[in-house]
């Protein structure tokens, strides 16, 4: 039940957010960094992936959110934005306070 659809229905609700799951980091295109969830059966709405560029256009308003997935404190650096990040999208969207991760996470450990 960890979809997509679910948890853009769903996060608005919460004061916190704890995400362990896979996260990937797009260098060449920082808005493409995302998220990785339980594919949804019969979704044809999202695709499984939650983009910095659909993060942003979120209201969380969360008091904590805590990003358990590889590199979610990671991105690329822009002149006169920041750093593009997993992390700064979940800010920008409204969360007060985050825990991230600046390296891999092993799955097997």
């Amino acid at each position: 039940m960890a979809s997509e659809a679910n948890f853009k229905r769903e996060s608005q609700h919460y004061s916190i957010l704890h995400l362990a799951l896979h996260g990937e980091v797009s260098d060449t295109d920082p808005l493409y960094s995302k998220l990785k969830f339980s594919p949804a059966d019969n979704d044809s709405t999202e695709d499984g992936y939650l983009n910095i560029y659909e993060i942003y256009n979120m209201n969380l308003n969360s008091e904590l959110a805590v990003l358990s997935a590889c590199n979610t404190g990671y991105g690329k650096l822009e002149k006169g934005e920041g750093l593009m990040s997993l992390g700064r999208a979940f800010q920008y969207a409204g969360v007060n306070s985050l825990l991230l991760s600046n390296w891999g996470v092993p799955d097997e450990v």
